[in-house]
Formats: C-alpha cells, sequence, structure tokens
C-alpha cells in the first residue's frame, strides 16, 4: 500500500482515495502535505467520512493541489509499573480514554510524551509533558486534591486544571513543582484582590513573572469578600486536567497499596499545606493538646488520607460538617510532633509544631540527649544532667524501652550506655528545634 494520495483542497479539508480509508480508519497517523515549495506536518485521524481536516493553525493555500504522505503511529502501552528506578511513570497514569471516551494517544520520546485525542468536533490541543518525575510529584497531587479544580467541562473551553491559594509561598512550590511536569509558560493566573491590598499586586505580579508565568497571562479582578487576595493558576487544557485527576486517584491507591512511606510523605505534604490546620492549646489543668484537622468534601479520599496518617503513626477520625464537608481531626502525641516537624509535613505551620514540641512536658527530658556523648556509663550522666541517682537510674530504663539507648557492658559496677539508632533522628530534631527557638 502506498503510503501517500494526492488530493484537492477544500476549505481546510481534503477527500482521501477510498482504497486507503480502511486501512487508515481509526489509526493515528502523521501526515506530512507539500505544497508548492511548502510543507507542513501534524498529527490527526481520519474523519468518518474519510476526510481528513487540516489544523487551522496551519495555513495551506486555498484549492490547492496537495500531495499527502503519511505514517502511522502506534499509541503506546501503558506499563502496568508505576515506579521505574525509584522515579514515577507519568505514562503509565495517563488514561486510555477520555471521559467522552476518545482515545487517548501517548507517544513517548525520550524523557517526554506527546498526548492528544481525536475529537469529532474541533481540534484539542496536544500537550507535551515529562515522563519521569521524582516523588515530589506527589507533592503537587496533595495539592491539587486539597484545592484543585475537579474536571468538570464548561462550553467552548473544555476541562481546566487549576489550584487556589493565598498563600505566595504555596503557589510558589506549586508553580516549581509543576515545571518538572511541564512547561510552566503554559499556566494563567487570575488574582482576586481585596481593595485595601492594591498595593500588594505589582509585587506579586513580579513573583509570578520571574516564577515563569507570562506577564500577559496574569489578570486581576477586585472581590470585596477576600481578606487580601487569592492567586488562582489554570491551565485550559482538558487533557492535562484528566491526566492530573486520574494521577492523584491512582497514585494515593498505590501509596495505600506499597506502604511507600517516601510517597505518601510527599502527598500528605500537599494536603496538609493546603487544606490543614494546625491547633495547641492548654487546658484549665496546664496540659498541652496538638490537633491536626484536614478538611476535604471526598469522604472516599479523606478515608485514604487517614489510612496514609495511621501509615505514618498518626490517628484520627472523620466526622461530617453541617455543610458538605468532612473534617478528619487528630490528636499529637510528642512523636507525632516531632515526625510532623521532621519530615516538613506542614511548613508553613512550623513554628506552630516547633512551639508545641518546646512546651510540651516531654522537651525537659528529652533534651537530656543535646549534651549526651555516643557512649557513656550512669555516673556520666548524672554528672552532664545534674540529677540525683533515682531519676538518672528511672531515665536510662524507660529510655531504653524506647529503644533510644542501649545498656551493653557493665565496668566498674556502672552500666555502660550507647545512644541507639534511633537517638540520632530524635537528636536532629531537638537540634533544629533549639537553633530556630
Amino acid at each position: 500500500m502506498a503510503n501517500y494520495f494526492r488530493g484537492n483542497l477544500f476549505k481546510n479539508r481534503v477527500w482521501v482515495p477510498k482504497n486507503i480509508q480502511k486501512p487508515l480508519q481509526n489509526n493515528f497517523c502523521e501526515f506530512s502535505i507539500k505544497y508548492n515549495k511548502s510543507r507542513i506536518k501534524f498529527i490527526s485521524k481520519l474523519s468518518k467520512d474519510g476526510r481528513l481536516v487540516i489544523p487551522k493553525n496551519l495555513c495551506v493555500e486555498k484549492n490547492a493541489r496537495i500531495k499527502v504522505n503519511f505514517i502511522p503511529i502506534r499509541n503506546s502501552v501503558r506499563p502496568k509499573s508505576i515506579l521505574r528506578s525509584l522515579k514515577i511513570d507519568i505514562l503509565s497514569l495517563i488514561p486510555k480514554t477520555t471521559l467522552t471516551n476518545f482515545e487517548i494517544l501517548a507517544v513517548p520520546k525520550n524523557n517526554s510524551i506527546f498526548v492528544w485525542y481525536f475529537a469529532s468536533k474541533g481540534r484539542p490541543n496536544s500537550i507535551v509533558i515529562n515522563r519521569f518525575l521524582g516523588s515530589n510529584f506527589c507533592r503537587l497531587l496533595g495539592y491539587y486534591r486539597a484545592e484543585g479544580g475537579k474536571p468538570r467541562i464548561s462550553k467552548r473551553r473544555g476541562r481546566e486544571f487549576s489550584f487556589t491559594n493565598k498563600s505566595i509561598y504555596v503557589i510558589t512550590d506549586f508553580i516549581n513543582l509543576f515545571g518538572a511536569l511541564a512547561n510552566i509558560n503554559m499556566l494563567k493566573a487570575s488574582i482576586a484582590y481585596n481593595p485595601s491590598s492594591a498595593k500588594k499586586l505589582n509585587k506579586i505580579k513580579l513573583h509570578l513573572v520571574k516564577l515563569g508565568v507570562k506577564k500577559l497571562s496574569i489578570r486581576f479582578r477586585k472581590v470585596e469578600r477576600v481578606k487580601e487576595y487569592t492567586i488562582r493558576l489554570y491551565v485550559t487544557n482538558s487533557l492535562l486536567s484528566e491526566i492530573i485527576d486520574k494521577a492523584e486517584v491512582t497514585l494515593r491507591k498505590f501509596i495505600l497499596v506499597s506502604k511507600n512511606k517516601n510517597l505518601c510523605v510527599e502527598y500528605l505534604r500537599g494536603v496538609i499545606e493546603g487544606d490543614g490546620s494546625l491547633h495547641s492549646w492548654r487546658d484549665k489543668k496546664g496540659s498541652l493538646h496538638s490537633r491536626l484537622q484536614i478538611f476535604e468534601p471526598n469522604k472516599i479520599a479523606l478515608d485514604e488520607i487517614n489510612k496514609m496518617l495511621e501509615l505514618l503513626g498518626i490517628y484520627g477520625k472523620i466526622s461530617k460538617a453541617k455543610t458538605q464537608m468532612y473534617i478528619y481531626s487528630a490528636y499529637l502525641n510528642w512523636n507525632n510532633l516531632l515526625y510532623v516537624y521532621e519530615n516538613n509535613l506542614a511548613n508553613s505551620k512550623t513554628n506552630k509544631i516547633r512551639s508545641a514540641i518546646i512546651t510540651h512536658k516531654r522537651f525537659n527530658s528529652m533534651k537530656h540527649f543535646l549534651i549526651l556523648p555516643k557512649k557513656f556509663n550512669t555516673s556520666q550522666f548524672r554528672i552532664l544532667t545534674k540529677k540525683s541517682y533515682g531519676y538518672s537510674a528511672t531515665w536510662l530504663k524507660d529510655r531504653e524501652k524506647e529503644g533510644l539507648v542501649k545498656r551493653i557492658v557493665k565496668e566498674n559496677n556502672q552500666n555502660v550506655w550507647v545512644l541507639d539508632g534511633s537517638a540520632k533522628s530524635l537528636i536532629s530534631v531537638l537540634q533544629n528545634v533549639k537553633k530556630s527557638s
């Protein structure tokens, strides 16, 4: 079979000979059109009536006699394994069909993937995304779960991928994470601001431009109900919207099955930063309480987020609010506070976590680790901490039960101790807390 045909162009369409139509029908092809001294290339499919539609953005002389070469393109099989050499393979997360049941073409080349689909009306925009991403892609998905726009279709615009937040730190982090997936120039920004905060707009705009958002893609609008400002980042591209939406669901379930704590922490960072809150207070008896809350309208998603937190040793409960919202609440004990701080699960709330650790009743006891050598005996402990024999003996036995110190030998009627492996992580956290306080 010849891999070319000739025909007359009518408007932006050319009729394909019947002997070629059948093998080409329902297949993606790369078409190359030569006319006069010019040549254009594009990927497409034949319409049901056997015509080839040329994209409007590609200029071809009207009613020209043209030669069309074509090469069939094989749609890539989606890998079953999500992780490849500790990297997330985005190709495995790309759906086979759109939500409207059109086949999605994915063509990997080196470290990128060309993605497009053929629709019966109009020509959808293609997108090029990077294929292999680090674990912090899960943080982008966590942000999307918390404050991303869901893939609802709008007239003539298709679906949008969007994210809204009022923290410039979170917006900066989101843009940088998006840049690892696709070109930042695709992003547009809409800033809703209170008139009293109008002076900050130029500074925000300049910051977004420095991050890679096009100056002409940034818009402003006055909103009285906004306290200061909120920034909405969006890309009008149905494919990107559907890919991100499916990736968030797929990776959330994959984390629970694989129990991959690295991916789990990254995902929860985005969720807690976007839709979480942290409060610490003392009751009438002076006891300290710290509570983590996450707000989410999707009960299934929140149930799975709850299981992720349980994987990290944080246990909470889910209740339903008066509005169409579910609330996850967990009271953080000493170990939970250390874990949240050490893994940076709530970056914007770091000062609150640090304050809760320093004022916790266990801090005065645990800070002894900051002055202890790797190897010591009971007498040295008493001298360094200036504590009584009874206190020292009890403290060491309790820490031994917790796996923080280990008794290795007895010399000169003195127990000799060494810091166990888990103590190193604790010391690192306590040092950081003390430096920052």
